[in-house]
């Protein structure tokens, strides 16, 4: 019985990363923002978030390749929608604006 851990003490085992595991999720967010200058992919504004390229729901990674930077409007703009879709999408609101 006294080697029996805890839920929570399991739970924290599972999160340890190896050595060989994938950046953490803020250094890869940092990485992609300073990689794109801060500058939104999609409208050259200044961005702060991180978007997927292929939409994690049409089954896009979450490496550097399929990460971009992009600003708030962007991001929520897009979704999961495809590139090809969203320059539909954005275009019409620039022109609207």
């Amino acid at each position: 019985m006294a080697n029996r851990r805890t839920k929570a003490q399991r739970r924290v085992n599972l999160y340890r990363q190896s050595p060989d595991a994938a950046p953490e999720p803020s250094s890869m967010r940092m990485r992609v923002l300073r990689r794109d200058k801060g500058i939104c992919r999609y409208c050259q504004e200044p961005g702060d978030t991180v978007d997927h390229v292929t939409p994690r729901s049409q089954g896009g990674a979450s490496s550097l390749e399929n990460l971009v930077c992009c600003c708030f409007r962007c991001n929520n703009l897009k979704g999961d929608l495809s590139v090809e879709e969203f320059r539909i999408v954005l275009a019409s609101v620039l022109k609207k604006t």
